[in-house]
């Protein structure tokens, strides 16, 4: 199975990128699992996590 996730990190900047190309990033059981556990983990460790802004 594949890295659902590829995570870069910067100090206490995170970036992670969804990697399901062949399926265009479509949402699935697995990958909202692996987001919520990936974001809680940044939470835990102090990361900072930028959303992107409207528009």
């Amino acid at each position: 199975m594949t890295n659902l996730f590829e995570e870069t990190r910067n100090g206490n900047v995170a970036l992670t990128r969804l990697n399901r190309p062949k399926q265009f990033n479509a949402l699935n059981s697995p990958l909202a699992v692996g987001m919520v556990a990936a974001a809680e983990e940044l939470d835990a460790a102090g990361a900072s996590m930028p959303s992107p802004s409207p528009g």
